[in-house]
C-alpha cells in the first residue's frame, strides 16, 4: 500500500480504539483510496436474511423506535449480522446522497477488514460500541459518514449482530452513540427474558431496587444450579465470558446465598461493588 493512511487523519493518533483499528487496516492491507467494496448477491443475501430471522424480529420495535428518534438528523438505523453484513437499513434514506444510500443499503458487507475503520466493523472487533466520524474513517470514500455502533449479544453471550446509526458528518450527533447504547440494552434485556424456559431461574440485580425489573438491570439465568445466560451488564459486573455459561454453578458465583426464591430484595456484593439482588423460580410463575 503505498504511503501512509495515518497522514490522512492524524488526529487517530490521539486515540488508542482508531489507532489500533488503523493499524488493522494497515495489516489487512487495505488502500484508503479503494472503491471496491464488498456485497452479498441477492441469493446469498436471501440466505442470510432468512438465517437472521429470529434476530430481526426481536429487534423490529426497537429499530422502528430508534429510526424515528434520528429522523431529524437525516440518519438510518442499520441491523447487521456478526459479520458486519447489512441485513436491515430502516430511515429516510432519500436524505442520504446516492452513494451513501447504496454503501448502506441490505447486503453490503461493513467488517473492517472489508471497510476499514467504521462503526460496525470496528464494534465487532472489539467486542464493545464505538462511533466513527468523518475522517475517523480509514477509507476516503466512507469520511462523509458518522456512524455510531454496538454489538447485540444473545442469552448465551455470543454476538448476535450489531445495530447502528449512520448519516452525514456534517450534522451534530452529540446523542447518537447513547441512542444507539440504549436501544442495544433493550434489545438484549428482551432477548434474555423472552428465551426464558419455566424451569429456568432468573436472578435480577441493580445498585437501585427502583431499577428492577427495567432494562438497567443486571440479569443472570441458571438451569439447575447451573449458569446458562446472562445480559451483558450482569457479564461486565461478574467479569463473565460466554465460554463460562454451562460451567459455573450458582454457588461458585454466590456461596453465600440458597437458591430460592425472594419477594424482597437483598444485599449482595459483586466484585465490582454492592449491589442489590432479587431471584426467584420459575420466572414464569411470577415470583417477583
Amino acid at each position: 500500500m503505498a504511503g501512509n493512511p495515518f497522514l490522512l487523519a492524524p488526529e487517530v493518533n490521539a486515540n488508542p480504539l482508531l489507532s489500533d483499528s488503523w493499524s488493522r487496516c494497515q495489516r489487512y492491507g487495505l488502500d484508503p483510496a479503494t472503491e471496491d467494496f464488498p456485497r452479498l448477491g441477492a441469493g446469498e443475501l436471501a440466505d442470510r436474511l432468512a438465517s437472521h430471522r429470529g434476530l430481526q424480529q426481536l429487534a423490529q420495535p426497537v429499530v422502528e423506535a430508534l429510526s424515528r428518534q434520528v429522523a431529524d438528523l437525516q440518519s438510518v438505523v442499520i441491523l447487521s449480522d456478526p459479520d458486519g453484513l447489512v441485513l436491515h437499513t430502516l430511515g429516510d434514506t432519500q436524505a442520504l446522497q446516492k452513494a451513501q444510500r447504496v454503501a448502506l443499503a441490505p447486503g453490503n458487507l461493513w467488517s473492517e477488514s472489508g471497510r476499514g475503520t467504521n462503526a460496525i466493523g470496528t464494534a465487532l472487533a472489539i467486542d464493545d460500541g464505538c462511533e466513527i466520524d468523518g475522517r475517523q474513517h480509514f477509507l476516503t470514500r466512507n469520511q462523509n459518514l458518522y456512524c455510531a455502533a454496538m454489538p447485540l449479544q444473545r442469552p448465551d453471550g455470543s454476538i448476535a449482530g450489531v445495530l447502528d446509526i449512520s448519516g452525514p458528518a456534517n450534522f451534530p450527533h452529540q446523542y447518537t452513540f447513547g441512542w444507539v447504547k440504549a436501544a442495544a440494552k433493550q434489545i438484549e434485556y428482551l432477548w434474555v427474558k423472552q428465551s426464558l424456559h419455566p424451569e429456568q431461574w432468573l436472578m435480577s440485580l441493580h445498585r437501585q431496587v427502583d431499577k428492577l425489573d427495567s432494562v438497567e438491570e443486571l440479569l443472570l439465568v441458571f438451569s439447575d444450579n447451573v449458569l446458562t445466560a446472562g445480559n451483558r451488564l450482569a457479564m461486565r459486573e461478574f467479569g463473565l465470558s460466554a465460554a463460562q455459561f454451562g460451567q459455573l454453578t450458582f454457588a461458585s458465583l454466590f456461596p453465600t446465598l440458597t437458591q430460592t426464591a425472594v419477594s424482597v430484595p437483598l444485599p449482595l456484593t459483586t466484585p465490582q461493588a454492592a449491589t442489590t439482588i432479587a431471584c426467584g423460580s420459575p420466572p414464569a410463575a411470577g415470583w417477583r
